[in-house]
């Protein structure tokens, strides 16, 4: 990758601006230095060359009509500009996000969603591991061999211990 995309890059990468983008990602033919799919952004950084020669400016423009077609929206900077004014070229990338309809930040998308609302997350019981939010009440079970904490109360098959009796509830006594 050109070092021009590699300094894009890592200001694109991890959802900095707040949507996902990929690297080098193909579209009916075609491969985008960097495309937004929830947003269909595309980004392409070109040399001087693509400005220079006619053909190549005629073949960018058949290129972006046709990705245009398609709904994608084609960003183009000059290798120039990423190097010497990286954060005007974030800010028109922002400005394009904000205008296509900017995904919530808190929650990232699924392989497929689109933008929009989206609804919270499920208030679900901790498992192992995890250290924070609201936990349901255990279950009232009764305790197991090796567990030191609790009430016990041995399931009604087993044999009574010496000097226990069981009440009318089913309580060991």
């Amino acid at each position: 990758m050109p070092l021009p995309e590699v300094i894009l890059w890592q200001q694109l990468r991890r959802q900095q601006l707040g949507v996902r983008f990929r690297r080098q990602y193909a579209v009916d033919g075609y491969i985008l230095d960097f495309y937004c799919p929830c947003l269909k952004i595309g980004i392409e950084v070109d040399g001087e060359s693509h400005y220079e020669s006619k053909r190549a400016r005629l073949g960018d423009r058949v290129r972006d009509k046709k990705l245009n077609e398609k709904g994608i929206k084609v960003l183009r900077f000059l290798n120039t500009e990423v190097m010497k004014n990286i954060e005007g070229v974030l800010m028109r990338i922002n400005e394009e996000i904000e205008r296509l309809g900017e995904p919530p930040l808190n929650l990232p998308l699924v392989k497929g969603e689109k933008t929009g609302e989206r609804e919270p997350p499920l208030d679900l019981p901790l498992v192992k591991g995890e250290k924070t939010g609201e936990r349901e009440p255990p279950l009232d079970l009764p305790l197991v061999k090796g567990e030191k904490t609790g009430e016990r109360e041995p399931p009604l098959d087993l044999p009574l211990g010496k000097g226990e009796r069981r009440s009318r509830g089913g309580k060991v006594e």
